[in-house]
């Protein structure tokens, strides 16, 4: 697998202060895509066990909150093994990190796939759906089009229904 970037001090792809990676690959090609250099499956630098030791240092700091995983889109055929292997080696590090991940994928396919559901079953937040530029709207958070969901993954394994980020904020207010 390859990566296109790694931000070290990210604060718009996650709650709090993070780090995240930007994997390389995608089929989905959304008109007005943020980051279509990340299409290729060869951009960038092939990720290895030095990039991941790299990850940990970044981690291994105690101001950081969370861990995203972006792309391209993580959760293409061509990414599961290494995004999988990536996920459990820093959720076993990291217990108490937050791990959130994007992909045009929807929850309701990801959760049918065994591979796909043991990526998200080691996450907290999945935000997913394809980008839809005529849905574009720079005023949401963590997201860039307005059919995109933020599912929170741990109510949603407690209650065996999909929990989106703004019912649980619906319900405190």
């Amino acid at each position: 697998m390859y990566y296109s970037g790694i931000k070290t001090k990210d604060v718009a792809n996650g709650i709090g202060f993070g780090v995240s990676l930007f994997v390389s690959g995608c089929h989905c090609h959304c008109k007005g895509c943020f980051n279509p250099e990340t299409w290729d499956f060869c951009d960038g630098r092939e990720f290895t066990d030095k990039t991941l030791d790299y990850i940990y240092s970044l981690l291994d700091r105690p101001y950081v909150d969370f861990f995203s995983i972006l792309g391209g889109d993580p959760l293409e055929p061509e990414n599961r093994v290494e995004v999988l292997a990536i996920v459990s080696q820093v959720r076993a590090h990291f217990q108490n990190l937050k791990i959130n991940i994007w992909s045009h994928w929807h929850y309701e396919d990801v959760i049918k796939d065994d591979i796909l559901k043991e990526i998200i079953d080691l996450c907290d937040m999945f935000v997913d759906g394809e980008f839809i530029l005529e849905k574009k709207d720079l005023h949401l958070p963590l997201r860039g089009s307005s059919n995109q969901r933020i599912i929170d993954l741990k109510s949603s394994r407690e209650t065996g229904e999909l929990v989106l980020f703004e019912d649980l904020m619906q319900s405190i207010q």
